[in-house]
């Protein structure tokens, strides 16, 4: 139940009790990635959620979710150190053009949210936020991130659509607990090979990066469930996507593919095949049913 909006803040009244391990594994990867639209705030009985940085600052002690969306920020106040009990940040929908490496004092920090600014980079130091298990990026400027991104070890979930990032930091994919990646409309051009030794990455989205190829290493992901490749311009699938049995949902929209390997027929998990605005024939599209008698196609 919605408490009423007063002064800034907001109280969600939970009949619940979760305990502290569960709430620090909730993952969006229970429902469909849809850029992340619907990351959740943490739940807790009793949930206080504050909008205004000086309303949380009447309650250091309790306080863990400040919500500044929307400010026009392009800084923040260091009192905001104040509030070591905060696991959840979001500044989406505002005019930072630099990261507030202010919020580096938060050790806390579970969810930090920063969509919808003018971000160019994410900076060295990032590692400082070492509880980070989620972290919202989408539609910035962002063309630079630092390795140090890779060393936060809790990290489960990226977004970063519609940036202007050419290359991912290779010490993600050591991380231990990554299972979103979200980096569609990014002019990457090319999966770096050692992404395919992040074998807990569950749902990967790369729509809309100039693909044309994609290296054998990437098929070894054996543990992804949802893969979006579409808009892209890939000619062909290695056999090697046999690999790949725990897949549920795979879209290959808007690319130049004109045939399948018959090695798809081992994704028996495979709910949803989309493969729109492509270059398969009439009897291509037969062959693919057949294949796949449980899936559902589209062409």
């Amino acid at each position: 139940m919605l408490a009423p909006f007063q002064h800034g803040i907001m109280t969600i009244k939970r009949n619940v009790h979760i305990f502290p391990i569960l709430l620090l594994s909730m993952v969006s990867t229970s429902c469909v990635y849809e850029g992340a639209s619907h990351d959740p705030i943490p739940v807790t009985p009793n949930v206080t959620i504050f909008w205004f940085l000086e309303n949380a600052l009447q309650y250091p002690e309790t306080a863990t979710s400040l919500n500044m969306e929307g400010q026009n920020l392009t800084t923040i106040s260091p009192r905001i150190c104040e509030l070591q009990k905060l696991l959840y940040l979001s500044l989406e929908w505002n005019h930072f053009s630099s990261f507030p490496k202010v919020i580096y004092c938060l050790h806390g920090l579970w969810t930090v949210k920063l969509r919808r600014n003018y971000l160019t980079e994410i900076p060295d130091g990032i590692d400082s936020l070492i509880p980070v298990v989620r972290f919202y990026l989408d539609h910035n400027l962002l063309t630079h991130l630092s390795p140090d991104l890779g060393r936060c070890i809790n990290l489960q979930e990226l977004t970063l659509d519609s940036n202007f990032v050419t290359s991912l930091p290779a010490t993600l994919w050591k991380l231990p607990r990554f299972q979103l990646l979200a980096a569609d409309s990014n002019p990457l051009d090319s999966i770096p090979v050692a992404m395919g030794g992040c074998l807990s990455l569950r749902i990967l989205s790369l729509r809309n990066t100039g693909l044309t190829e994609i290296p054998e290493s990437f098929w070894a992901l054996k543990n992804l469930t949802t893969l979006h490749l579409d808009y892209n311009a890939l000619p062909s699938i290695s056999p090697s996507i046999a690999n790949m049995t725990a897949l549920t949902e795979l879209t290959l929209a808007n690319n130049k593919l004109s045939t399948l390997p018959d090695d798809i027929q081992a994704l028996g998990k495979l709910k949803l095949l989309d493969l729109s605005n492509n270059l398969f024939s009439p009897s291509e599209q037969i062959r693919i049913h057949n294949l796949l008698p449980n899936t559902e196609v589209r062409f």
